[in-house]
């Protein structure tokens, strides 16, 4: 299965859908943001806002620490950037919001949020994951602690 199949395998729904409620229902489900590359620029400040009401939506409920809210964010650096990041990483635990996040290289979000915000982000990963992770040497002093050798 391909993302670009994945809607064929979705029930089709008349309700209008909304995030805030989404977010507030407690029945397990899936919310997919996807783009294609070549949509990606014109649809970004839309994802963008949808998940600024994510965050937003998430931070309003009642703290909740055996809620999970699993947010995945492939290609980080892709987007734009989401002004509403540092909220869910350093605020959402308490909420429920789990977050994995995808990049090839810190310095890619140190140019989109610039040197202190992106260590905030990466220092406040929880459980930081490196994975076929590539990095030149002189790098790694600029990194949290969690995510040095």
């Amino acid at each position: 299965m391909t993302w670009d199949s994945l809607p064929k395998h979705l029930p089709d729904t008349t309700a209008p859908f909304s995030i805030k409620t989404w977010i507030q229902d407690k029945t397990p489900g899936w919310l997919f943001l996807y783009t294609k590359p070549s949509e990606r620029a014109t649809l970004n400040p839309l994802l963008s806002s949808w998940f600024s009401t994510a965050t937003r939506s998430l931070l309003n409920l009642t703290p909740d620490l055996q809620r999970r809210i699993w947010f995945v964010i492939d290609e980080l650096p892709i987007f734009q950037k989401l002004q509403a990041l540092d909220s869910l990483i350093t605020e959402g635990r308490k909420y429920g919001a789990c977050a994995l996040l995808a990049l090839q290289s810190s310095a890619q979000l140190e140019e989109i949020y610039g040197r202190a915000p992106s260590q905030t982000i990466l220092g406040s990963l929880r459980h930081p994951a490196h994975l076929c992770r590539a990095r030149p040497r002189n790098r790694s002093k600029d990194l949290p602690l969690p995510w040095r050798n």
